[in-house]
């Protein structure tokens, strides 16, 4: 409700004037806890629209995970390909990731 969606599309990472406002808001109302939500909401944002989104639109789901990444600083310039490849690697003995890779080898497309 706070973001605007050009800045979303803009993908603009700093909060803007009214997440701020609000941010402060919760701290002055002793909810500390919540003032960081709102000011890393942006990730949050992101974070939400790639876990929800509709991956019959690759190439729109592509183009926001890369703004997730680049909102997070993190791996922002890679393609998918190599993202995952890297990634892939990173964690190849997780054994948590492993048996996820597992239990989706068994789902037929």
């Amino acid at each position: 409700m706070l973001l605007p969606a050009s800045d979303f599309h803009d993908e603009l990472k700093d909060s803007g004037e009214n997440e701020l406002v609000f941010a402060q808001f919760l701290e002055n109302k002793r909810y500390p806890d919540l003032a960081p939500l709102v000011r890393n909401g942006r990730i949050l944002h992101r974070f939400e629209f790639c876990c929800r989104y509709d991956l019959a639109d690759w190439e729109g789901f592509l183009g926001l995970f890369q703004g997730l990444l680049r909102a997070m600083d993190v791996d922002g310039e890679l393609e998918w390909d190599a993202w995952k490849e890297k990634t892939m690697n990173e964690y190849k003995d997780d054994v948590q990731l492993k048996e996820l890779m597992d239990r989706c080898a068994t789902i037929p497309n």
